[in-house]
């Protein structure tokens, strides 16, 4: 994780929010909850290319990294007011600017999934403005185990370290508004066993154990999202 993207989780929390979804309307208006479609299509091709670049599927990478460009400069000029778009616009240039050009001609997918998995932690930086129903810390906890399932993949222990601080830091903020959800005790009590494996996997410093942890917790914040 870049010092830039790793500052602005842990200083600013509260402007990442968890997948723009769902929303009924194009409209720009913030905090009516309907977060534009056009933010919507690129949460879903930022999702799209980091499962393609971890196939190998170097092509639909470079085809997913022009649409996010496309969608970008249609979305800039109605950037919401304030530190949200201030702080992220510029990282989002240089993230999307970086994956148009390195999809075309780079081989190294986790590099490729990296920089995919930064502009979908961006596109929730600047839902938040919406004020969609699901909470931030849902949405952080999917792109910080996508960094750990990273960081199995590849045996950044280091990186793994940092990233699990993060990751139970947004569990630890969001875990009463889950149990006071329907079924949430349930739902909270198996969150808390994956990220208690996640965290052994990372003591014992087992990169394939922290990879395959990493899947059951992003199948966990699946089954978050589903609750909101």
């Amino acid at each position: 994780m870049s010092p830039a993207r790793l500052l602005l989780l842990t200083a600013l929390p509260a402007l990442a929010v968890a997948g723009c979804r769902p929303s009924e309307t194009d409209g720009f208006t913030p905090g009516t909850g309907a977060v534009p479609a056009v933010l919507q299509e690129m949460e879903q091709q930022a999702e799209d290319a980091f499962d393609l670049a971890l196939a190998g599927d170097l092509r639909g990478v470079s085809a997913s990294a022009v649409r996010l460009e496309t969608d970008w400069k249609a979305y800039r000029s109605r950037l919401p007011a304030g530190d949200a778009g201030n702080q992220v616009a510029p990282m989002m240039d240089r993230d999307i600017a970086s994956l148009v050009e390195t999809a075309g001609r780079s081989t190294d997918r986790i590099r490729l999934a990296r920089n995919v998995n930064r502009i979908t932690g961006l596109i929730a930086d600047l839902c938040r403005a919406y004020a969609p129903p699901v909470p931030p810390a849902v949405s952080i906890l999917d792109v910080l185990g996508r960094d750990l399932l990273l960081d199995g993949m590849t045996g950044d222990l280091d990186g793994a370290r940092d990233h699990l601080v993060l990751f139970r830091n947004e569990w630890d903020l969001l875990r009463d508004t889950v149990l006071h959800a329907g079924e949430g005790s349930d739902v909270a009590a198996r969150f808390d066993e994956t990220t208690e494996a996640l965290a052994r996997a990372v003591q014992e410093e087992s990169a394939e154990r922290i990879r395959q942890t990493a899947g059951d917790c992003l199948k966990g914040v699946d089954a978050l999202e589903q609750m909101f």
